[in-house]
């Protein structure tokens, strides 16, 4: 695909599924999300806690996903994502546990409520309705039901800051975490400057979202980051995954130097390589090395390397602008394939036929 067909793509210009609404208004999801969870309370017994448990699969983890990693310094007790139905045999009275589920009716998570409860857990329900929402108010746990507005598209992947917000506004509360009401009522406006950046209006020739886009058409997308980046390497390669209907897999330095290298010997795979880079300057130092390194290594063995360095003062600032990159680079990845981005039929398949055993 040219550069021309990109910017005219019936895809973007139609948006039939409203992907690119829902992206152009995440600094209004944030917003509106962090506004709403302010109904939310909680019993001050929830502050004992010595562990958190996230429960939610696909795009209603992700948001709590991107948190555990950017606020990895400011969390004062581990979390985990747990994306099955069985609970770790480590929850018990001490542990927050959350239930998220976007649409109220995952049944890995409408699993894990009643579980948490028969292991005393401290539960707060997070969703947009559904069964999830009666389980809620039939437990009697705390409950945060958003009204999704900002998020026309209704897919999850697309309406993560509303689980996001929730998540942190709880948080917050229970003095878990170190971050300031200012700090919070900024990540809008880091929003808002990454969608003018990225947004469809802005040409191939001034969006690097789009021009990223072109050059993985034929390529395997490969993202590699490293700390605070790990929620949003899984984030992207989530919407990589249903948004342009494709293969990826994200890394992340130090570790990868441990193993995946020997793995892209093979030039017949590796020469069919995209590689993003996530830079920042805040890394390790011996970890910025291993970068420079890593990306002498990969061209060597015949991958193609680009870069991003997200921008923002905090780790969750940059998370918020690596977010909004992400979400335009596989809405426009999925106009260069041909796909459209909001259907997701071999998910509904699955699903239906779930429904049938």
């Amino acid at each position: 695909m040219t550069s021309a067909q990109l910017d005219r793509s019936p895809i973007l210009t139609r948006d039939s599924g409203k992907v690119g609404d829902s992206l152009d208004r995440f600094a209004d999801q944030l917003r509106d999300g962090w506004h709403q969870a302010q109904a939310v309370k909680l019993p001050s017994t929830y502050r004992d806690v010595t562990a958190i448990a996230i429960c939610g699969m696909g795009g209603s983890h992700l948001g709590a996903d991107i948190l555990r990693s950017a606020l990895a310094k400011e969390l004062k007790v581990p979390m985990t994502i747990v994306a099955d139905y069985n609970l770790p045999a480590w929850v018990n009275h001490q542990t927050l546990v959350f239930c998220s589920s976007y649409s109220g009716s995952t049944e890995e998570t409408l699993t894990a409520l009643p579980a948490a409860l028969k292991c005393k857990a401290r539960v707060v329900v997070v969703t947009n309705g559904g069964k999830l929402a009666a389980q809620a108010t039939k437990f009697n746990v705390p409950l945060y039901q958003y009204t999704a507005s900002e998020n026309p598209s209704g897919q999850p992947r697309l309406g993560v800051a509303y689980g996001m917000m929730a998540i942190l506004a709880c948080l917050r509360k229970l003095k878990l975490v170190d971050v300031s009401e200012k700090d919070v009522e900024h990540l809008p406006t880091i929003a808002w400057e990454a969608t003018k950046r990225y947004s469809v209006n802005k040409p191939v020739k001034n969006n690097i979202a789009k021009q990223l886009a072109l050059q993985w058409e034929k390529k395997v997308p490969l993202l590699i980051g490293a700390e605070w980046t790990a929620g949003n390497l899984h984030s992207l390669n989530n919407q990589i995954n249903e948004n342009a209907k494709t293969l990826a897999a994200w890394y992340q330095l130090p570790d990868l130097n441990h193993h995946l290298l020997e793995g892209l010997r093979n030039r017949a795979i590796t020469k069919q390589i995209h590689v993003l880079m996530i830079l920042d300057d805040s890394y390790n130092k011996r970890t910025q090395t291993r970068f420079a390194l890593t990306t002498k290594i990969l061209k060597q063995l015949g991958a193609t390397v680009s870069t991003y360095k997200p921008r923002g003062a905090t780790p969750m600032e940059k998370a918020i602008d690596l977010l909004a990159f992400g979400g335009y680079v596989s809405w426009y990845l999925a106009a260069v394939r041909n796909v459209k981005p909001a259907d997701i039929p071999t998910v509904n398949y699955l699903k239906a036929q779930l429904a049938k055993s």
